[in-house]
Parts: structure tokens; C-alpha cells; sequence
């Protein structure tokens, strides 16, 4: 089950859409500061290919909110991006 109003998973390599939901509605972006996050990391230059480890550091201890990704998990800055904007 999706909570999310809208999705659209499709395959990278073949572009076959492998799941959509609303995925032609027009919807504001996540967040301003996911936003600023991604302008900030882009312009930076840093790598976008370069892993990143899910920690217990980045758990957010001070207003107890919540992830969907698990400490442990690897992904790559860019995908993390992309999470980050498309996920709120």
C-alpha cells in the first residue's frame, strides 16, 4: 500500500513505468529546506556518486522525528537527493 498522493517508479535503463499514482498531477515541492539542501549540496560540487552510510548520528534525538530509511542503509548522495525531494 502507497501513502503517497502521488508516485511514479520507472526503470532507469528501459524507462518501463513499473508503478504510477496520479504521477501527472502538478504538487509543490517537499520542503524549502530539502530545497536548499540539494542547491546547497549540487553547488558545492561534491560527489554525487559517493556512498552514504544511514548512522544512529542521524537519528534526530531533539524533535523525535522519523525516517523511512534505516540505520545501516547505503546510497549514494544522489540518490539520497532525490529522495529528499521527491519524499516528505
Amino acid at each position: 500500500q502507497i501513502r503517497s498522493a502521488a508516485v511514479l517508479v520507472m526503470d532507469q535503463e528501459t524507462g518501463e513505468v513499473l508503478l504510477s499514482q496520479n504521477s501527472g498531477d502538478v504538487v509543490p515541492i517537499a520542503s524549502l529546506t530539502k530545497l536548499m539542501t540539494a542547491l546547497v549540496t549540487l553547488e558545492a560540487g561534491l560527489d554525487l556518486d559517493q556512498k552514504v552510510r544511514i548512522t544512529n548520528d542521524d537519528i534526530d534525538t531533539l524533535k523525535g522525528t522519523g525516517s523511512r530509511l534505516r540505520v545501516g542503509s547505503v546510497f549514494t548522495r544522489d540518490e539520497l537527493l532525490k529522495l529528499a525531494l521527491m519524499s516528505s
